[in-house]
């Protein structure tokens, strides 16, 4: 059955609040059934730039297209990985930001929570249209119960012909990338 995401285009709707709601509900009663899984959500740097091979030059590519420098990192756990990747030289002139489902106080520590909302990748409150240079997400958008619906959003936040970087389940190691 084919879920219909027409009203996912409207910022802050009814629906779509309700649609979050849902996914952290569905997204808690997984964790409680499976305990034992392999969902990390406290990944460092280097397990990023390991996952994400060719990070370096995406950086390079928005640092160089100049049209924005925001970098986020689409349910970032802790945000401890994408605060080390922050700090790196890599990174330089770069606006690294966020997102997670629940509040965490690590993330205070790491992050920030003025750089960091927490959203859904299906909804992405608080990031807008057309403002992302590049989209991350490391083992995270797979999660979701409506993946398609995560794609679509990110696809939305993307500057138009820039990319966005997601990286599937651990079993299959494959990376895809989004072209707005």
């Amino acid at each position: 059955m084919r879920e219909d995401l027409s009203q996912l285009r409207i910022k802050d709707s009814v629906e779509r609040n309700a649609i979050a709601s849902q996914l952290l509900a569905i997204r808690k009663f997984e964790r409680k059934i499976k305990p034992d899984s392999d969902y990390e959500d406290n990944r460092t740097g280097a397990e990023y730039v390991h996952a994400l091979r060719g990070l370096t030059k995406s950086l390079d590519y928005v640092r160089r297209l100049g049209s924005t420098n925001l970098v986020l990192d689409i349910g970032a756990g802790s945000t401890r990985g994408i605060a080390e990747i922050a700090r790196s030289p890599e990174a330089s002139e770069l606006d690294f930001r966020a997102t997670v489902l629940r509040y965490r106080p690590e993330i205070e520590e790491y992050l920030g929570l003025d750089r960091t909302s927490v959203t859904s990748a299906e909804v992405l409150r608080g990031i807008e249209d057309t403002s992302v240079g590049l989209a991350i997400s490391v083992y995270s958008v797979t999660y979701s119960a409506i993946p398609s619906a995560g794609v679509k959003r990110i696809d939305e936040i993307l500057v138009p012909g820039l990319a966005g970087e997601l990286l599937g389940d651990a079993g299959h190691q494959e990376a895809c990338t989004l072209l707005a």
